[in-house]
């Protein structure tokens, strides 16, 4: 499997991300697809990883983010996981956890564990988990507007 087959986009984002290894990315990425079972599966995982990294490379651009060098251990067992993944809502997730690690403000908070919780959630308890997370900022804001009266730039009159 050639890099050179990539998206230019994605191939310009994996270049950003795989830092020095760069020149082995595609290595690594058929690395990753070595493990399955025939071209047909190969292509399918390969497919999800490109969709992968062009979804983090769109949510850092509207973010206005300049990616950091993600590291290996973080990278490769992410990128492989995201490969296996069949449920759009938890591609999202396995884009956006991508996005965070190279994110140069929030990465040094992603752990090589997020990766093993993400795998295990289904798509129902990963809805679950931002339905809690929702519940948990509306009334974290109400809370912060009770004591304070201000909320995000709003002043109770």
């Amino acid at each position: 499997m050639n890099i050179e087959k990539f998206p230019e986009e994605a191939n310009e984002f994996l270049s950003k991300i795989f830092g020095q290894l760069a020149g082995k990315t595609g290595d690594i990425l058929s690395d990753l697809l070595d493990g399955s079972l025939g071209v047909k599966v190969k292509l399918w995982r390969y497919k999800r990883i490109v969709d992968t990294i062009l979804k983090t490379r769109q949510y850092l651009h509207d973010k206005g983010v300049d990616p950091r060098i993600v590291p290996l251990k973080i990278l490769h067992p992410l990128l492989e996981s995201a490969s296996l993944e069949d449920d759009g809502n938890m591609q999202e997730k396995w884009a956006a956890l991508l996005a965070n690690a190279a994110d140069p403000k929030k990465s040094d908070d992603i752990h090589s564990s997020y990766i093993e919780i993400l795998k295990q959630l289904t798509p129902i308890e990963a809805k679950i988990l931002d339905d809690y997370y929702s519940l948990y900022q509306e009334i974290e804001e109400k809370i912060r507007w009770e004591r304070t009266g201000k909320v995000d730039g709003f002043v109770k009159t």
